[in-house]
């Protein structure tokens, strides 16, 4: 997706919806590989001009594999469609503040399946491990969006309860590879783009 989802900056950025579209609408994109045929790498320091030629690179893949050569591949994923897992219309597009979100909606879901969601992720370079609250994380409106992740799950019964969160910065970041958010007051702005995918697994 990094690579090939045109409409986004590779590493220099995206948005999930976009990704969506890529997969479900572009001709010649079956689905979505394995990590085992597009491993992905992560560097652990940022790149100064991440949207310049030498980082966002060229789609070289033959994603027609993922079909013709599904029995040495194996299955892809395939998105059929995405829905919200809360409401979006509650944050104002412009706004630095979204402190009335449905976390119950999220937790709802996150029964079911893991979420992707944006966030504010200003204060989590400094991030070793506990609950990052939502007044140490700062704005939570949309204008201080600046990168996806995924929610995989909550603990509501902890003295300090709070979401679990899985970020693509590698294992050595964090509680190896994943932050907890603190429940209650839209910590980092997790709420406001929250979406779950219907994906298949296809073989061909």
């Amino acid at each position: 997706i990094a690579s090939c989802t045109t409409v986004c900056d590779g590493c220099g950025g995206g948005d999930t919806t976009s990704a969506y579209d890529y997969l479900m609408n572009t001709v010649g994109v079956p689905g979505l590989s394995s990590d085992w045929f597009v491993p992905y790498v992560q560097g652990m320091t940022p790149t100064n001009e991440c949207t310049g030629a030498s980082c966002t690179q060229t789609c070289d893949y033959n994603l027609t594999q993922l079909v013709t050569d599904a029995f040495y591949i194996g299955p892809y994923g395939k998105i059929q469609n995405f829905s919200y897992a809360t409401d979006p219309s509650l944050c104002d597009e412009v706004s630095l503040h979204c402190n009335d979100m449905d976390e119950a909606t999220l937790q709802s879901n996150l029964n079911n399946a893991p979420a992707s969601i944006c966030v504010n992720a200003g204060a989590w370079d400094s991030y070793t491990g506990g609950v990052l609250t939502s007044a140490a994380c700062g704005n939570n409106g949309n204008l201080a969006i600046d990168h996806c992740v995924q929610a995989v799950g909550y603990n509501a019964t902890a003295e300090i309860p709070y979401w679990i969160v899985r970020n693509s910065w590698s294992t050595n970041w964090g509680e190896e590879g994943y932050i907890y958010l603190g429940m209650g007051n839209n910590t980092c702005g997790l709420c406001n783009e929250a979406t779950v995918v219907d994906v298949a697994a296809d073989s061909a």
